[in-house]
């Protein structure tokens, strides 16, 4: 990584049983991602090929490569739709990033075995942000009762950033990770009520939900949010929310991390602009 290489990326003439982690970030490839990568390196656990120009549709091949745990094309001019067969062979995939690409349709294929897994093989990253990515949230989960077995059944999700598409529909009221850390949804066009979606989840960090279309009041369960020790930033602007702001915002306290200078600094961040509420 963090080479000059150029061109198109050519793989060995035999396969690299041995090899588990492929590294190639921050360089100029060019081209697309070569078919055979899963017959090459069949045991592959890290493939990190983001920061390049590789363009075409993500390839098949991929979705063989069973050991598969991180993968990262981000930054890249990658197209197409988000490939059902990525999602459904790489049965180990726990890091998905294919930000900053030029990807459109759904957001992930209807059926998959994101759900299907434990220990140390469930999806715990996602980030699909800045790319084309359209349809409500339901039209990529199906009806509501699959709504129950996909979407609100990613239980240990830490990350997950859909930020900047162009995703409609609510957010579902099931979805609430208890393990759930960072959530980035900014820039959509989510519409509705706030639902009971993040009621439980105790671990946020980030949550950031602006520039959005949703409306109604601020809901009950908001109360546990001034509770959290590590909330860092809370930002629900420009969108249409409307009611009162919990008194209970004033007693947020927010983590504390250390600048460069090894002295804590605390970072805040509430932001409830351009609607009608009123403390």
């Amino acid at each position: 990584m963090n080479n000059s290489f150029t061109g198109p990326l050519v793989l060995p003439p035999h396969p690299c049983v041995n090899l588990s982690v492929l590294i190639l970030s921050n360089n100029n490839f060019s081209g697309s991602i070569p078919t055979n990568i899963d017959v090459i390196f069949p045991n592959l656990r890290t493939l990190k090929l983001s920061q390049n120009c590789f363009e075409g549709k993500i390839a098949p091949s991929i979705g063989k490569m069973k050991s598969l745990w991180i993968l990262d094309p981000a930054n890249n001019n990658l197209s197409g739709q988000i490939p059902q067969h990525l999602i459904m062979g790489c049965s180990s995939l726990a890091f998905l990033k294919l930000s900053y690409n030029n990807l459109y349709g759904k957001i992930l294929p209807t059926i998959t075995n994101l759900t299907n897994r434990d220990g140390p093989n469930y999806l715990s990253e996602l980030d699909i942000s800045h790319n084309n990515i359209s349809g409500a949230l339901p039209s990529w989960l199906g009806n509501l009762s699959s709504l129950q077995s996909l979407f609100c059944q990613l239980h240990h999700l830490k990350y997950l950033d859909l930020s900047e598409n162009d995703i409609q529909g609510s957010i579902p009221s099931c979805f609430s990770p208890q393990d759930l850390e960072h959530v980035l949804l900014q820039k959509n066009r989510l519409e509705g009520p706030m639902t009971n979606a993040f009621s439980n989840s105790t671990s946020l960090v980030t949550l950031d939900i602006t520039d959005n279309h949703l409306n109604g009041g601020i809901p009950e369960w908001f109360v546990q949010l001034c509770q959290l020790k590590n909330l860092n930033i809370m930002d629900f602007s420009l969108n249409s929310l409307s009611g009162s702001i919990p008194s209970c915002i004033d007693n947020i306290t927010f983590k504390r991390e250390s600048n460069s200078n090894g002295r804590n600094s605390e970072v805040e961040l509430i932001e409830f602009g351009y609607g009608e509420l009123y403390s």
